[in-house]
């Protein structure tokens, strides 16, 4: 076998094994080596060399006489695409969910004023393409839905803030999952296309507050969808709220 070869056959087993983890096939612990290069058909090398690949992941923990311990997701390391694909091969659990929306209503929102200020003409150009992709497609079409991803990543982008572009691979994989969860009907698909023009009007106007409020409004529908769909509460923060609440005096 070629080292080309093996590398891809150790990446395959790593894919194959992470799927498992996933899946929640093995518990806690990892049956031993011996078994997993048995019941994979490789050797023990080979295994071993894909178990490696999930330690410096963040999935696994090997410990002396105890075996190797399969650790918290809280452990993994999210921001990394293999793990990504990984937890979103299957529908994630609630608890993940309602992380993802608190991720979007942070990252989102502020996202989309920045990209008021600061997106190029191209890049605005960009965003127009992709909503009225969404307009002129069926919600149930693949195209609706990569137009729908282009519109998201494209105002991550546009923010030209390095940090939340690097987490552009956490949004396009929690809204291409939040899509296939949520199958829209045609008049869930009008109004959510209607949200979307509203926060690509305001950074084609640069209008950084309007951008803000459009896009919290959108990822609020966004959770108020899936909390529908799954039964699950998503607690949102809602800064007007907040601040009124402030403005309440508190008895002594």
């Amino acid at each position: 076998m070629s080292k080309a070869e093996n590398t891809s056959t150790v990446a395959q087993v790593a894919d194959r094994l992470a799927m498992n983890i996933v899946g929640g096939q093995y518990g806690e612990i990892l049956p031993p080596q011996e078994e997993l290069a048995l019941n994979f058909g490789v050797s023990r090398t080979l295994m071993r060399e894909a178990l490696s690949m999930l330690l410096v992941k963040g999935m696994l923990e090997m410990r002396p006489r105890l075996g190797t311990r399969i650790l918290p997701e809280r452990d993994w390391k999210i921001f990394n695409k293999d793990v990504i694909d990984w937890c979103f091969a299957a529908t994630p659990d609630q608890e993940f969910l309602r992380d993802l929306l608190d991720l979007r209503a942070v990252i989102e929102p502020r996202a989309a004023a920045l990209a008021a200020e600061r997106a190029t003409p191209a890049e605005k150009a960009a965003l127009r393409a992709a909503i009225n992709g969404m307009h002129a497609w069926p919600s149930t079409s693949r195209e609706f839905s990569a137009h729908d991803l282009d519109l998201h990543v494209g105002i991550i982008r546009a923010s030209h803030n390095q940090l939340f572009i690097q987490l552009e691979i956490i949004v396009r994989a929690s809204i291409a999952t939040m899509i296939q969860i949520v199958s829209p009907n045609p008049g869930i698909t009008l109004a959510a296309v209607n949200a979307h023009e509203r926060v690509v009007k305001a950074i084609e106007a640069g209008d950084p507050v309007e951008a803000d409020a459009a896009m919290r409004a959108l990822v609020d529908r966004a959770a108020n969808n899936i909390e529908e769909r799954l039964g699950i509460d998503v607690q949102r923060w809602d800064p007007e709220a907040a601040h009124a609440a402030r403005q309440i005096p508190q008895d002594n």
